[in-house]
Order: C-alpha cells, then sequence, then structure tokens
C-alpha cells in the first residue's frame, strides 16, 4: 500500500462488512510507510472505534464458537495495532505523528474498556497503558520537545 487513496479505499472496505475485518492487518501494516502512516492511523482508530460500538469486542462469551473466534481474533489484532502505534511513539518519526499516536492511543484504550467494568480497569486495560508509558520512557525527544523532564 503506497497511497492515501489506497488506505482511505482499505478503511471503507473493513467500514463496509465485518467480514472484510481480516483486512485490518494491511492497515496496521500500512503504519509502517511514514508517507501514508497518518492516514492508516486516522483508519485503524474509525475501524476500531465501529468495531467497540458495534460490540464485536464483547462477544467473547458468546456460545457460538466462530464468534468468540471472531471476538478473540479481534483483541489480538487490536492488541497488534495498540503494540504497532505505542511504537511509532518511540521511533524518530516526526514529532506531529507522534503526538497523533499517542492521542489515538488513549482514544482506543479508552473506547475499548469494558463499559461492564465502570469503577476499575481491568488487567487488560492496564497492560494496554503501560505501552504508552513504555513508549513514553523511550522516547527522549518526546519529553525534550514538551519540557517533561
Amino acid at each position: 500500500m503506497s497511497s492515501k487513496e489506497e488506505v482511505k479505499v482499505l478503511t471503507e472496505s473493513i467500514l463496509a462488512s465485518r467480514s472484510n475485518a481480516k483486512q485490518i492487518p494491511d492497515l496496521i501494516k500500512a503504519l509502517e510507510n511514514p508517507e501514508i502512516a497518518k492516514f492508516a492511523l486516522n483508519g485503524l482508530v474509525k475501524v476500531f472505534t465501529s468495531l467497540c460500538k458495534k460490540g464485536d469486542f464483547s462477544i467473547a462469551d458468546d456460545k457460538n464458537e466462530a464468534i468468540k473466534k471472531y471476538s478473540n481474533w479481534l483483541t489480538d489484532v487490536f492488541d497488534e495495532a495498540l503494540s504497532k502505534v505505542a511504537s511509532i511513539i518511540g521511533s524518530d518519526s516526526k514529532q506531529i505523528l507522534k503526538e497523533l499516536c499517542l492521542t489515538s492511543l488513549m482514544k482506543l484504550i479508552v473506547l475499548s474498556h469494558d463499559p461492564k467494568e465502570d469503577k476499575s480497569w481491568t488487567s487488560l486495560d492496564v497492560k494496554r497503558f503501560r505501552l504508552i508509558i513504555d513508549a513514553l520512557l523511550t522516547c527522549k525527544i518526546f519529553f525534550d520537545d514538551h519540557k517533561i523532564m
């Protein structure tokens, strides 16, 4: 994938049908291309926001094996996406992309939080937040630019 138009088409394809969710890893891979990383990140936020709102992450308890398998796969892909986005924060990418990654991570983690757990964060939530902390701690440039240290 090499253009923002291809990323937009891929994002729309995934949003159009759950059966196209198998293309999410292609969107994650697009984060590796600095020319289109911002568009891929926006696409991932749109896709995962839509899937969270549809409840696709919370169907792992369903008795139907196919639905369970899909939900578990989706959770794994989501965590893969979060890891990839966090790695950009700790990389030598442009500062604006790092900041976009940070805000996108926060949004996705909060959005994916199980609404039944309204008063506490689960161990999975904590694991996901740890990605952000680790990325920020390895990113000296981020701290220098924002005079945090």
